[in-house]
């Protein structure tokens, strides 16, 4: 009993630990943002998104999918010591050859290629990201469910480096480029300098003729497919841009435009995230009927919030860039406009990948479906940037993601009732309409009295959230009413 409970409180601290650390990812960058956006410029921020790009795709390929693979095969075996030393041993002997291999690589390439050795003092710098993946031992941590000391660690280096961006960057000069580089890979070697400390205890020695280097590498294949798949329309767009373009200030838009969607889209699937947790456990008991009413839920919701958020992020689009980002990125506002689908194809995509394909075994299938749509991005970016520059890029990342949704509907229709989905989204839609068009009319009437962006973009925000839940209440959508009641029936149970 006392170790029931023991196991239940080690689930709250962990619980608890990770929602901080998820809402810490997401407040730092919405600090730091605006003042590197102004301090170092567009053509800075342009340069480093584009170097950036380059590093991530040999990161990639160093960790090869080995930190999902890690956690999944220590969480399994995490009361058997051996086979947790044995899994960690094999995975950081095979990490350690393919990063030392990447960095080998990559420094021939920025030693020898024109374009880089004009910037080699910062592709020298943001060596470091490279070098704290082959360090990196956080599947470990993971693996053991220890995720407060992952949190506690995270959130102290965040915290440093946030302080040493706003008391050391202080021009736009290529020194302090330089500095922000090193002060974001050298905070994230620390990191995972810091977690080795913390690993040894977990350890005990292993018979070398026991590992299996290479059934490790090709077990992690299926978990590198979906990294190198995402990689290639999620950073590697950057890099064809500025390959193509050569223009600074092409990357720096798309770079924030991108950030702006990410930032949405990050809290719409970490609710999704927190609903989604205990699907698996009931389909290995009740199979699909047991999850077809859970995942139509969570679509539900999803649904519900993504639409009034595309028409929230169009309305206040033009406040907001001037407001967070400043001068120099009035480019980034029409990338926004391109982008916006994504608010609604990627949170839908990812409720299904994690509520339904992952629960029941099908990542197969989504992977197919995630390698098909890479290629058509990669297809399309050649073939639009070089005419339209970083808006090809963007068009590319949307075409992308709608086919993804396309064939994730597709492959989940003999479980998923689409005439009910497409139910579930008339009043959502009916209601974000009237919201643009109550949005519009008050952009119109509230500008000639306010020409403040943070005081418009509060006024929309909290007006066209209560135009949106106002009809959806009138509209009586279920999902609405029965929140609803759930929360007056918990206030009524506190006050007895």
């Amino acid at each position: 009993m006392e170790q029931k409970e023991a196991k239940q409180q080690s689930f709250k601290v962990n619980a608890i630990f990770s929602i901080i650390y998820q809402v810490f990812k997401i407040i730092v960058p919405f600090i730091t943002t605006p003042y590197i956006a102004r301090v170092l410029g567009n053509s800075n921020v342009g340069e480093y998104s584009y170097a950036y790009s380059i590093v991530y795709i040999f990161i990639t390929f160093a960790s090869f999918g080995f930190t999902d693979y890690g956690n999944l095969k220590i969480s399994q075996n995490r009361n058997d010591k051996y086979q947790v030393s044995k899994t960690f041993y094999e995975i950081m002997i095979a990490k350690g050859i393919l990063t030392t291999l990447s960095i080998l690589i990559y420094l021939v390439i920025i030693f020898t290629v024109y374009d880089f050795t004009q910037s080699l003092t910062l592709f020298l710098t943001l060596i470091t990201f490279l070098i704290s993946t082959l360090i990196d031992c956080n599947f470990l941590l993971m693996g053991m469910e220890n995720y407060k000391t992952i949190a506690i660690r995270d959130i102290f280096i965040k915290l440093i480096s946030t302080v040493l961006i706003f008391t050391i960057i202080k021009d736009n000069s290529m020194a302090s480029l330089i500095t922000y580089a090193a002060i974001l890979g050298g905070s994230t070697l620390l990191s995972s300098l810091l977690i080795c400390f913390s690993v040894k205890k977990h350890l005990i020695k292993v018979k070398i003729k026991d590992l299996k280097i290479f059934s490790c590498v090709k077990e992690s294949t299926i978990f590198f497919i979906p990294l190198i798949v995402s990689s290639i329309y999620l950073n590697f767009n950057k890099t064809l841009i500025g390959l193509i373009t050569n223009d600074n200030l092409e990357n720096a838009n798309y770079e924030q435009a991108t950030k702006t969607i990410n930032f949405v889209t990050t809290i719409l699937c970490a609710l999704n995230s927190l609903i989604t947790s205990r699907i698996a456990n009931v389909f290995a008991k009740e199979g699909y009927d047991g999850i077809r009413k859970k995942v139509e839920d969570v679509l539900h919701l999803i649904i519900a919030i993504s639409i009034p958020s595309l028409i929230g992020v169009l309305l206040i689009n033009n406040y907001f860039v001037n407001l967070f980002f400043g001068e120099g990125y009035e480019g980034t506002i029409t990338l926004i406009c391109y982008l916006s689908p994504n608010l609604i194809t990627i949170p839908i995509c990812y409720a299904l990948l994690s509520s339904y394909f992952i629960p029941t075994n099908k990542r197969g299938k989504a992977n197919v479906v995630n390698i098909l749509i890479a290629l058509v991005d990669l297809v399309l970016c050649v073939s639009l940037i070089p005419f339209i520059g970083s808006i090809g890029a963007c068009i590319a990342f949307s075409v992308a993601e709608i086919l993804q949704l396309i064939g994730f509907i597709i492959l989940s229709k003999k479980d998923i009732n689409r005439l009910k989905l497409l139910k579930i989204s008339i009043k959502p839609v009916i209601s974000s309409i009237i919201m643009l068009a109550f949005g519009i009319l008050i952009t119109y009437l509230t500008t000639q009295f306010v020409q403040n962006n943070l005081f418009m973009c509060i006024i929309l925000v909290i007006s066209c959230s209560t135009i949106y839940l106002i009809l959806l209440y009138l509209l009586k959508d279920k999902l609405l009413i029965e929140q609803t009641k759930l929360i007056f029936s918990k206030i009524k149970k506190s006050k007895k």
